[in-house]
Parts: C-alpha cells; structure tokens; sequence
C-alpha cells in the first residue's frame, strides 16, 4: 500500500509546478509588456472620452461649399419640332405706301409708342393733296347745291303765292280762267323743279 500512497503524491505534485511556472511566466509577460498595457489602455480611453462628446454634441451635417461668381449661363436645347410664336400681333397700313426704314430687330422689345419703322410719306402727300382738292370740291358743290334750293323754294313759294291770289280772284270773277290756268302750271313747274334738285342733293350727299 505503501508504494501506491508514494505514486499519489507525486502525481498531486506535479500540478501544482505547472500552475507555478504558469503563474510565473503570466507575471513575468505582465511586466515586461506593462508599458504597452498603459499605452493601450490611455488609447482606449481617449477614444472613449472624445466618443462620448462627439455624442454629445448636436448633429452636424456636412456640406459643400463653392464660391460665388459672375458668369454668362448658356444653356442649349436640341429637339425635334415646330417653333411657334407665343404672342403675335400683325399691323396693316391704312394706305398703300413703301417702307423706308426699320427702326427694330427681329424679336426685340419695344415699347408703347415706341417708333418701329419709316414709310415713304411723298406718296401719301401727294394723295392727301388729291383727296383735299376733291374735298374742296365737293365742299363747293354741296354749297352750290344749297344755293340752289334756297332759289327753287323761294320759287315755288312765290308760285304758290300767286296762285293763291289768282284763284281768290278767279273765284269772284276778277281773273280770267287762263290767269288761273298760267299759274297753276306755273306752281307745278316750280314744285317738280324743287323735288328734283332735292333728289339730286341728297343722290350727292349719299355719295359723298
């Protein structure tokens, strides 16, 4: 039995030794690594620390920046189409006449008033100068016209007068039949006389 105990206790041994040089060689790496153990641990810690500001801090959002400048924007356009005018508004001359100067290019703005063109103006005073001379005749016409109105009706008037005395005395035996008969006629041709220069007047006014 002896024997057996004395194997036992060697084996207990044995252990044990290894846990001592375990324990010895750990002590031994602690030391000779310490200085890199306390680097380590401050890096961590730094980076913990300045993490937990950043947390802290509000939220930040990152942007580009670019300067400001003066510059020409261009920008082209190709497609496939028809062009249109937006707005279009078409101006007719009242007479015919030639143009001799334009005063605006093509698609620019003009204002209210503003002077666009020139026409040749020798061919509208020359027709003015027409239309005025058949003004003044037609003016001298339509005076005469009235002229001879005012003739004709203080005509017929007097016709009518006479024709009225006449027939007053036909009626008491004063006038022949022929007197009453001379001045009727006579009534009769200075009323046709008046209608017609009437028409005439008006026919001329209405075509004027």
């Amino acid at each position: 039995m002896q024997p057996v105990t004395a194997i036992s206790q060697q084996n207990n041994q044995v252990p044990k030794s290894r846990g001592k040089k375990i324990i010895m060689r750990l002590a031994s790496f602690f030391r000779t690594h310490r200085k890199k153990k306390i680097a380590a641990l401050v890096l961590i810690l730094g980076v913990l620390i300045i993490f937990r500001i950043l947390s802290n801090q509000p939220h930040l959002v990152i942007v580009n920046t670019a300067e400001v400048f003066s510059d020409r924007f261009e920008k082209n356009v190709f497609a496939a189409g028809t062009l249109e005018v937006k707005d279009k508004q078409e101006f007719f001359a009242e007479n015919k006449t030639t143009v001799k100067e334009i005063l605006a290019e093509t698609g620019q703005k003009v204002a209210k008033g503003q002077v666009i063109l020139k026409t040749d103006e020798s061919s509208l005073r020359l027709e003015c100068s027409q239309k005025r001379l058949s003004c003044d005749e037609l003016r001298a016409k339509l005076v005469q016209c009235e002229s001879n109105l005012r003739l004709l009706e203080q005509d017929y008037n007097s016709a009518q007068q006479e024709y009225e005395n006449i027939k007053i005395l036909y009626e008491n035996g004063a006038a022949s039949k022929k007197e009453l008969e001379d001045v009727t006629r006579k009534l009769n041709e200075a009323e046709e006389k008046l209608v017609v220069e009437r028409d005439a007047t008006l026919l001329f006014l209405s075509h004027s």
